[in-house]
């Protein structure tokens, strides 16, 4: 091998390190290109999703504030009406519905609406023209006595009524019925709605349906242990 052979070969193995170097460099080159897009792409991606969160976070702000004015709104409406409430008041200090209309005001003032106490009042209106009273004989529950039938039902089940008392107790005797001489509680559940309500017999409640009152007296009973409940619908 002469001179210019041992030449080439060495300009031959110069190239081809340099052309893998350019190959190398190239495969970077594009490595680094796609990384970028993923980077890129990851990027447009995050930004997307934070842009709607801030969409969404911007129109519940949006509807919290037309809340918030429809609340003060009402709120001033109510104060409207609480200062009209007491101008009258001041106007008649001797008149005996004095208290009634300061009560109104104050449960106003609480956050009561105007529909519940307008309900309130009209089960208080004396009752009248009321259909034949309906009676079921109902078992008083104590902690010491329960029975299988402890709740009875008017109106194909739409009233259901349970009584709980306190047990009898004479001459340091205990007895498991309920002491007639002491309150005694009853539950009323009717249209989803369940309250309490308690009392010595006799005595009664009234519920307010729309346009009609359920007057539901309690008394009671020769069976121990027992009171009469009776219900009648009137207008």
């Amino acid at each position: 091998m002469d001179y210019f052979d041992t030449a080439k070969k060495y300009r031959n193995k110069r190239i081809k390190k340099i052309f893998s170097i350019l190959i190398n460099l190239l495969i970077l080159i594009i490595v680094a290109i796609i990384a970028w897009q993923i980077g890129v792409r990851d990027r447009n991606n995050i930004i997307a999703v934070h842009s709607s969160e801030l969409i969404r976070i911007a129109n519940e702000f949006k509807e919290l504030n037309k809340e918030l004015g429809d609340l003060k709104l009402q709120s001033k409406s109510d104060k409207t009406l609480i200062e009209k409430l007491n101008i009258e008041v001041s106007k008649k200090p001797d008149s005996n519905l004095n208290e009634i209309i300061k009560l109104s005001s104050n449960s106003l003032a609480k956050g009561v609406s105007i529909e519940q106490i307008t309900t309130s009042i009209k089960s208080l209106n004396k009752p009248s023209k009321c259909e034949k009273p309906k009676r079921k004989e109902l078992n008083v529950i104590t902690p010491i006595y329960s029975t299988n039938s402890q709740e009875i039902s008017f109106f194909d089940k739409g009233l259901s009524i349970l009584a709980e008392g306190k047990a009898n107790i004479e001459a340091n005797n205990v007895n498991p019925w309920f002491d007639p001489n002491q309150k005694i509680k009853v539950r009323l559940r009717y249209f989803g709605i369940e309250e309490w309500h308690e009392g010595i017999l006799p005595f009664s409640v009234k519920l307010q349906f729309e346009n009609n009152v359920a007057v539901i007296n309690f008394e009671n009973s020769e069976i121990r242990g027992s009171i009469y409940s009776s219900v009648k619908v009137c207008t």
